[in-house]
């Protein structure tokens, strides 16, 4: 059986739709919300999301925190079909933020009739705020920068070798 943890978890982007108590009064119109969730480590899981204006929040989960999640909302099989089915519903499902004046969650399901994964989350203040948004357009350059070497490998795959104009090979 293959341990526990996040060795594979490669980080994961979106953009989460806002159900917030009361839009702050700081904001002069609704901004987007965006999310990442990326392995910390092989044991921790953290989450963090924000309009990069005045609201954020965050989340570190261990593997024992998804564990006792994970038998909340009553997900059965291995542990990776667990990690598989939390990797697709924030990729590929339906992600939202659900926020009060005492509460914030991250929400995210698969599609209707499946089981919801609810995160609360932290309200981050302060540096703790510029950490955050640090660490989320960090993360989001080099996913960029990954990405755009996984499109040259194929580029330079389907590229037959071209023969200058004296008849050689380039």
């Amino acid at each position: 059986m293959p341990p526990k943890g996040f060795a594979n978890f490669d980080p994961i982007f979106g953009e989460a739709k806002s159900e917030l108590h009361e839009e702050p009064a700081s904001s002069s119109s609704f901004r987007p919300i965006l999310f990442q969730a990326y392995a910390i480590d092989s044991s921790r899981l953290r989450i963090l999301a924000s309009d990069f204006f005045s609201l954020s929040w965050g989340r570190v989960l261990t593997v024992s925190d998804l564990e006792d999640l994970r038998d909340d909302i009553g997900i059965g099989g291995s542990w990776s079909d667990f990690v598989d089915y939390l990797k697709s519903a924030l990729s590929t499902g339906e992600v939202k933020i659900v926020s009060s004046d005492s509460d914030s969650k991250l929400v995210a399901f698969k599609s209707k009739g499946l089981p919801r994964i609810t995160f609360p989350l932290e309200k981050l203040e302060g540096p703790a705020v510029s950490d955050a948004n640090a660490t989320f357009s960090v993360s989001l350059f080099q996913a960029y920068k990954n990405k755009q070497k996984d499109c040259l490998k194929v580029t330079t795959s389907l590229v037959p070798n071209h023969r200058s104009a004296s008849g050689g090979r380039r």
